[in-house]
């Protein structure tokens, strides 16, 4: 056997496998997961924070969350 015949199987083989991996059908992508910021405090109610104009306690990082679109709210986790 030549060495021409002997370069067909590889690339036969080669081939084969790229039609095979350009048939396969693409992965998609993960599910993106929500953003959740859970912020708990105890015996807060949303007059004491500076977003709803306390002046006297500061809340800054969430006067600034406030300002980003967050509506602070009073919750209650009781069951």
């Amino acid at each position: 056997m030549s060495r021409s015949g002997k370069l067909w199987l590889p690339a036969g083989v080669l081939l084969l496998g790229l039609v095979a991996a350009a048939t396969l059908p693409a992965a998609e992508p993960p599910p993106r997961r929500p953003n959740v910021v859970w912020i708990m405090t105890d015996n807060h109610s949303p007059w004491t924070l500076g977003c709803y104009g306390n002046p006297e306690i500061r809340t800054s990082n969430i006067d600034h969350l406030a300002r980003r679109g967050l509506q602070p709210a009073e919750k209650n986790g009781e069951k």
